[in-house]
């Protein structure tokens, strides 16, 4: 938590000019090299332990606009927030040792090749482009060491033009990207894809803009973003993240921006397809628990959105063609197959696209499961229970669209932070395989209580309305089946507790039992131990008694009521006569 104060000074005690955003960069060349501009360069190759000069005075230096402290304004301002004539970026190029780029809040650009032994003004603005314009950012190109993009507005002075400037000849020319563009607000950052040149995202006042084209055509970004003035820009080079900064001091980040890099390569028509996969990120079992300190924050302590949990799925679709139009239309679900190394499948999901092109969705690296024993008959349309984490490896994600389909692969992390072996996890897998065989057996159990009070319920309403008047017994007969079956329900689930309040039954059920090893195994990295073993045992025992149980109520009591029912001859239909007129 200690500090260091390393900012620069003048050797001769010259007024240093400092900008509210003074422009700080790092030496591609030098991992302990600083690079920080008032209204000259001043580089320190130790962390700022010390600081030499590399530039002349790289502004206008016009003294009319370094009267700051003589304002005749309302109010005086003595935070630094004023200055003028200084620089607000140096970039870098990570092409070649030496080139460096800087801009200026009142329109210069300079470049140099030897370190600074020499500067260049180049600031050759094309028509349209105010002289003394605020130059707020310089990005060198990482593809060109001649090329560089700079962004630079004027709206201080009521120009709300956007321009990004752009030069492929060492700032002898430039170009306005953004002319004619349709881009909306005053440019305020850029940034060039890293690895596919034609990928572009600039930062206005009203919000993200991209183009995949290399600047022909510019699309405003919408999805999950707000129209704000958008200060900064950062692509993350490892996980291929776009990180934004806002006016706002928020962040907010576009997580992998690899389909757009794939569209900005082969083209938009890649979206004309009826489905494309694009390539996925890797994935991490990671392991998740709440942070230390603080619980329940509410809006006492402000909690940023965490990326989503399991692997990232991106993929675009064409709903015309798949699903059709007008009185044609249908509406067709997409099917995502997951696919272990053996080519067994291991999962499926459902996913509805909204909308035609990219859709973005996860899996949770779980495989299929069998579903939890209910009262209650699951809907038709349920979704594939899941199963439980697959173990690393890489896996074939299918998407399935109608009549077509696209694949992609997702390799699948342990966590790195936390020593799981191998062995361990497998035991863990082979435990949950053992622990759903015995949900399913559990499972068919309870199907047939469901079944057997359905008919029931059936036979009820087929007594009720039989028009015969010695019915008493079937009644009685009705009600003591279902009683018995009910009776059975409450040995597995137990019985349920209307009062108000938290209510607390000390009879453990077959499902308390099944509950017990997943409660420990839950937060167990190291395989199932003695107690999961012994839960496990208990569960075991535990549905082995309710399904004998089971078994003897269809052998016997359900036997004979089917005997009853079947000899009452119930009809479900009323005594019909015919409607006469009086």
């Amino acid at each position: 938590g200690s500090a260091r104060f390393v900012k620069p000074t003048h050797p001769e005690g010259e007024n240093l000019r400092f900008n509210w955003n003074a422009p700080i960069n790092f030496d591609p060349y030098n991992e302990t090299g600083v690079y920080f501009g008032s209204q000259y360069v001043h580089y320190s190759a130790d962390r700022g332990e010390s600081w030499k000069i590399i530039s002349p005075d790289l502004t206008t230096n016009d003294t009319t606009k370094q009267k700051q402290h003589e304002s005749g304004g309302l109010t005086m301002d003595a935070t630094g927030a004023e200055n003028h004539t200084t620089l607000l970026a140096i970039e870098p190029s990570t092409l070649e040792q030496g080139l460096i780029w800087t801009g200026s809040d009142d329109g210069l650009i300079h470049v140099t090749r030897d370190g600074g032994e020499n500067w260049e003004n180049v600031s050759r603005f094309p028509r349209g482009v105010n002289e003394n314009s605020y130059v707020a950012q310089v990005k060198a190109s990482t593809f060109n060491a001649a090329e560089a993009f700079a962004v630079v507005n004027d709206y201080r002075r009521g120009d709300w033009t956007p321009v990004v400037l752009h030069t492929d000849n060492f700032g002898k020319r430039w170009t306005n990207i953004l002319e004619d563009s349709g881009v909306e607000g005053y440019a305020l950052s850029f940034v060039q894809d890293l690895v596919e040149p034609n990928l572009m995202f600039v930062g206005t006042e009203f919000g993200l803009f991209v183009t995949i084209d290399g600047g022909e055509n510019w699309t405003k970004w919408t999805n999950e973003y707000p129209t704000v003035p958008t200060y900064d820009m950062v692509i993350h080079p490892r996980e291929h993240d776009l990180v934004i900064a806002t006016f706002g001091r928020s962040f907010w980040v576009m997580d992998d921006i690899r389909p757009l890099r794939e569209l900005a390569a082969n083209g938009a028509d890649e979206l004309e397809k009826p489905i494309k996969a694009f390539a996925s990120p890797d994935a991490y079992l990671a392991n998740w628990r709440q942070a230390m300190g603080t619980r329940f924050s509410g809006d006492g302590m402000y909690m940023g959105e965490n990326r989503g949990r399991g692997a990232m799925l991106t993929y675009s679709v064409n709903k015309e063609m798949v699903e059709g139009s007008g009185d044609d239309k249908k509406k067709v679900d997409l099917m995502i197959e997951v696919y272990d190394a053996s080519g067994k499948q291991i999962r499926s999901l459902k996913r509805t696209p909204s909308e035609s092109g990219i859709n973005r969705t996860s899996w949770g690296l779980d495989r299929a499961g069998v579903r939890f024993p209910s009262k209650n008959a699951p809907r038709p349309n349920a979704s594939e229970p899941s199963g439980g984490s697959v173990l690393p490896g890489t896996y074939k994600v299918k998407f399935v669209y109608g009549d077509y389909s696209d694949s992609t692969m997702v390799t699948v992390h342990a966590d790195p932070r936390i020593e799981a072996p191998m062995s361990a996890m497998r035991a863990t897998q082979a435990f949950m395989d053992k622990h759903m065989e015995l949900r399913s057996y559990l499972n068919d159990a309870v199907e047939v209580l469901r079944d057997a009070k359905s008919i029931v319920e059936v036979n009820e309403t087929m007594v009720k309305n039989d028009p015969r008047e010695e019915k008493e017994d079937l009644n009685k007969l009705n009600k003591s089946t279902k009683e018995n079956i009910n009776k059975l329900m409450d040995m597995i689930f137990g019985k349920e507790d209307d009062r108000q309040g938290i209510t607390s039954d000390p009879t453990v059920t077959v499902m308390e039992r099944m509950f017990g090893p997943l409660r420990y195994m839950g937060s167990d990295l190291d395989g199932p131990g003695e107690t999961e073993e012994n839960l496990y045992r208990l569960a075991e025992e535990a549905v082995n008694e309710a399904v004998a149980k089971v078994n003897a109520f269809v052998e016997s009591d359900w036997a004979a009521y089917q005997s009853a029912i079947e000899e009452a001859n119930l009809s479900p239909f009323k005594k019909m006569s015919t409607v006469e007129k009086d």
